[in-house]
């Protein structure tokens, strides 16, 4: 191969070396143009950094200046929502406290009728008792009277029995007096009769005198037999009148207890019944007034339950829709802060299109931007030039950077939705928390009153 080389002619190795020429401009020529990717891919990456520094910064500026836009808004929203809870919460405790104060003036009410009663049946009783002292004094009175006449009545039965007695005597007497008499006349005659006709048989006499004698003594003994006959038989008579006498007292006094008794109890029957009929026409004036009473408060309570339900139900929706306008707050505001943010890359490309004379506003330097007061939107006021860099300015008219841009916006914009979708969550656990806070107050509150 060597030998070969060697032996080759002169205009061969020309023709050789002006073919290596190209070949060699061509590799310099690759060299040079990938130093130029090498420091376009530096530049680019310079530029990246760059454009995601001004994205958050502008990103940052833009939420805040949209924050105080809107938050004065939702804040007053706020406010608004919280004066109306409160002046719902204010009516809530005047009815409330309206409702307290007729059910204690029932209650009054209740109490006063409940004393009246009691005061009504006190005095009953006192009457009652009045009554009974004075049906007892007449009792005792008429008791007297009856034990009065019936002493009156057994001393006159006393007093006809003495004389029934002394009558009973005097017969005696008289009828022994009249035996006496006739004795003696008896006595007289036969002596007549024995003188005139002693002298006929002394024998004779003597018979008719132990005859007479013994006559008489018969006679005696037979009348006082008689006698003694007659007082015993009205000695068991007057015992049997005796104890006919305590007998009949005493029939005569229970007939009389039996009748007091009757009496006292028809009169008690009477005033029971009287008074179980005033008991039942005040209990059922009693029980009429209670169940009016219950009726109205059992209606009380329903319309103060239907309509604490109706207001709850209200707070519901009032709670809801407040919810809802919320949602349509964040829903509006993240609309617009990607509308904002679409504004900023439509601005940024549209830029990269135009020419340097068409240009109306500029990108502003990011030291300045941030050296600048955060106002509201009305008090912002943009400057009327803007120091723009030589090399951006030449960036924008070469176009460049166009798709490094593009990238850097696209992965901007995918940050930015996942901290929207981060503030979403936020705002639904913000949500919840005033959902529990609010129905934890109007539970506190519920409970506050009914206790």
């Amino acid at each position: 191969m060597n030998n070969f080389v060697l032996k080759v002619p002169a205009t061969v190795n020309e023709e050789g070396r002006t073919r290596a020429v190209p070949g060699i401009r061509e590799q310099r020529q690759r060299e040079a143009e990938k130093r130029a990717e090498t420091l376009r891919r530096e530049r680019l990456t310079r530029e990246i950094q760059l454009g995601a520094l001004n994205t958050r910064r502008y990103r940052a500026l833009w939420r805040e200046v949209m924050m105080r836009i809107k938050m004065p808004r939702i804040v007053e929203d706020v406010e608004v929502a919280w004066r109306n809870f409160e002046r719902a919460l204010d009516s809530k405790d005047y009815r409330i406290s309206f409702l307290m104060d007729e059910l204690d003036e029932a209650e009054e009410q209740y109490q006063r009728n409940a004393r009246s009663h009691a005061e009504t049946i006190d005095r009953l009783l006192r009457m009652y008792a009045d009554r009974t002292d004075r049906e007892e004094r007449s009792y005792r009175r008429v008791l007297n009277d009856s034990l009065d006449r019936r002493d009156n009545e057994v001393d006159e039965i006393r007093r006809r029995q003495d004389q029934a007695e002394i009558l009973l005597h005097a017969i005696t007497r008289g009828v022994q007096r009249q035996s006496e008499e006739s004795l003696d006349n008896f006595k007289s005659i036969t002596l007549s009769k024995i003188d005139a006709f002693v002298e006929d048989s002394k024998d004779i006499r003597r018979i008719s005198a132990t005859q007479l004698e013994n006559q008489l003594q018969s006679s005696w003994n037979d009348l006082r037999r008689v006698l003694s006959d007659y007082q015993n038989r009205t000695e068991d008579r007057r015992k049997y009148y005796e104890a006919l006498r305590e007998k009949d007292e005493l029939d005569r006094q229970a007939i009389a207890r039996q009748f007091v008794r009757m009496a006292n109890l028809f009169e008690e029957t009477r005033r029971l019944r009287s008074k179980i009929a005033a008991y039942d026409a005040a209990a059922r004036k009693d029980i009429s007034e209670i169940s009016t009473e219950h009726d109205f408060f059992q209606k009380a309570y329903r319309t103060v339950k239907n309509r604490f339900l109706s207001e709850q139900t209200k707070d519901k929706d009032q709670l809801r829709t407040l919810s809802v306008e919320y949602n349509k707050t964040v829903k509006h505001l993240e609309r617009l802060v990607t509308k904002g943010k679409r504004l900023l890359t439509l601005m940024e490309i549209c830029r990269k299109y135009e020419s340097h004379d068409e240009k109306v506003f500029l990108v502003t330097d990011c030291t300045r931007l941030e050296e600048l007061p955060f106002l509201s939107l009305d008090r912002v006021s943009v400057p009327p030039e803007w120091d723009v860099s030589r090399q951006i300015t030449e960036d924008f008219r070469d176009l460049t950077w166009f798709w490094q841009r593009l990238g850097s916006e696209q992965i901007s914009t995918v940050q930015l939705r996942s901290e929207r979708d981060r503030l979403g969550i936020e705002a639904d656990h913000l949500r919840e928390c005033l959902k529990m806070y609010m129905t934890q107050k109007v539970r506190e509150e519920m409970r506050k009153y009914s206790v």
